[in-house]
């Protein structure tokens, strides 16, 4: 081999490529320097030539990595790469010159790249996994990581230690200490303690050991109400006083998770009194029951919402009484579902004339079904899209009464484009929904911004001098909800967030009774403030661009 090595160095650039022989020989005299670390004589020998084969260009260029020669090195590897494409080494070596070179995201690319031709490459997806965790994506590194055996934890520790029952607490884990942590484990044990409703914010850490083992840290934020503490007690329950409301909360009795959640308005237009209890069943994380009664009193004025304004009068008051009683369960990090049982009943003075099937009045029974599921999670592109459905049918009871039934469904998502933090989220809802049957008027669907409504048409109103009925109303509707999150000021105990979004929305009513007879786009911005983490505030500015109409609109949550 020395008579070889020497003659090659001394001939190097006068080898004829086309002999095997030679060739042959070059490249083991190129793997014994490389063995000895010798990368200098490895230029020597191998000359930056465009006829080299992809091997001695992949030799050539981690000679010149290991000499911090990174413009060289990846001039080399990229050459060589154009000649052997289906080479899953040129990319996985180009990523680490990347990183060398403080290009984390060009790095993140080649890999991927690398796992394209072999998904199951130990060495390029512990890498990719160790990018990600650097960064602070936990989950797309336990993504990665699981390919190639990994991570393997050794302790699982919680601080600051909650006040729930460490039994149940225990039994939110689906995985152990000595174990081997799994991404789907990882999201269901996220799942579960979210299940709690007793935490704000789940923070959980995974920190790196010297023996290449990792400790599990979550570090829970408990949620305020009555008990948690003087001052954040206080601001929870106050917090809609300038609505007039209060809402006396009291979170994870006696450590059991069951929560009391309540709202009591004054309102002389928009009385309400809510209270809801909530907790596990029988000790399981997994499964939970909701009791909730419901009563309002309220005043209509839908004059703006009906197609032929004669049809009804402009203003009434509207008397519900709802009580429901659900039960629900988290499969795993993916499915959620919950049923419940309703039992209602409808008053109205000022009653309608026309339509008497819309304001049918008594008492009525019905049954929910919601599900949802996380259709699409991509950790490495921090997106996740969750599609749901929910499913409703009744009956009204009094004489007269008729069944009813309605169904949607719709998806929503989040990105954070960036590769760190949260400074920047894109986040986007659609639903729609259709009913059939006698659907009564407090059944029906109702977009604008308005407190006891979710469906946010942000430039158009909920209510007009006090009274619900502002905005569009229908037994049908579709909404397309857009906004993007920018974090503009952070200090240890509150942030701040502007939001500007896009809303699209209509109603529809086969009868043509009621129904949007357009489609309304409305655009504006919101200013979201966070305080403790527990509670928060919305300031809204919407505009409709169809009607030119200005909205304001403040609420706490």
């Amino acid at each position: 081999m020395g008579l070889v090595l020497c003659a090659l160095l001394l001939l190097g650039p006068q080898v004829p490529a086309r002999s095997r022989a030679g060739a042959d020989a070059l490249l083991e005299a190129v793997k014994e320097l490389a063995a000895r670390e010798q990368w200098q004589a490895i230029l020597d020998l191998v000359p930056d030539s465009p006829d080299n084969p992809p091997e001695l260009d992949f030799r050539r260029g981690m000679a010149l990595a290991a000499l911090q020669r990174w413009h060289e090195a990846r001039a080399a590897l990229e050459r060589g790469r154009a000649k052997a494409p289906q080479d899953k080494r040129f990319p996985i070596e180009l990523a680490g010159i990347a990183f060398k070179s403080g290009m984390n995201s060009e790095a993140r690319r080649l890999l991927r790249r690398a796992l394209k031709l072999d998904a199951l490459d130990s060495y390029a997806n512990d890498f990719l996994a160790s990018l990600f965790f650097l960064e602070g994506n936990q989950e797309a590194a336990i993504k990665y990581w699981n390919r190639a055996g990994k991570p393997m934890l050794e302790e699982i520790r919680i601080l600051p230690r909650p006040r729930v029952n460490p039994v149940l607490l225990d039994r939110c884990f689906t995985f152990a200490p000595a174990s081997l942590l799994r991404l789907g484990d990882y999201r269901a044990t996220h799942a579960r303690l979210a299940a709690l409703e007793i935490f704000a914010q789940q923070r959980s850490e995974l920190v790196a050991r010297q023996d290449g083992r990792f400790d599990f840290f979550l570090r829970p934020v408990e949620r305020g109400g009555l008990g948690a503490g003087t001052v954040r007690g206080l601001i929870s329950l106050l917090r809609g006083l300038p609505f007039e409301s209060v809402l006396p909360e009291a979170y994870n009795l006696r450590g059991t998770a069951y929560n009391v959640r309540s709202l009591v308005r004054w309102d002389d237009r928009r009385r309400r009194a809510y209270a809801s209890v909530s907790g596990p069943i029988a000790g399981n994380p997994a499964w939970r029951m909701r009791f909730e009664i419901d009563g309002m009193d309220e005043q209509w004025e839908i004059s703006r919402a009906l197609r032929q304004p004669r049809d009804a009068p402009a203003a009434f008051r509207m008397k519900t009484l709802r009580a429901a009683l659900g039960v629900g369960s988290s499969i795993g990090g993916r499915w959620k579902w919950l049923t419940a049982v309703e039992a209602d009943s409808r008053h109205y003075e000022g009653q309608p004339a026309a339509a008497p099937a819309l304001f049918a009045e008594g008492p009525g029974v019905g049954q929910t079904l919601r599900l949802e599921n996380r259709t699409i999670m991509l950790p490495e592109r921090r997106f996740a899209l969750t599609t749901f459905g929910t499913a409703r049918w009744g009956r009204i009871l009094a004489a007269g009464g008729s069944r009813y039934a309605s169904a949607g469904g719709g998806l929503e998502f989040n990105w954070f484009p960036q590769s760190r933090g949260s400074a920047v989220e894109i986040a986007g809802r659609f639903s729609a929904a259709r009913s059939s049957g006698g659907l009564p008027f407090d059944r029906l669907y109702s977009l604008g911004r308005e407190r006891d409504n979710d469906l946010a048409l942000r430039g158009h109103g909920g209510t007009r001098d006090g009274r619900k009925g502002a905005g569009p109303l229908g037994p049908d509707y579709v909404l397309l909800n857009l906004e993007v999150n920018r974090e503009i000021y952070r200090r240890s105990r509150w942030k701040l967030v502007l939001a500007p979004f896009l809303d699209v929305g209509r109603t529809f009513d086969a009868r043509g009774l009621l129904g949007s007879r357009v489609w309304q786009w409305d655009t504006g911005m919101q200013l979201k403030a966070l305080l403790f983490e527990r509670v928060g505030l919305v300031l809204c500015y919407g505009k409709s661009l169809r009607t030119g109409e200005n909205t304001f609109f403040g609420t706490t949550y």
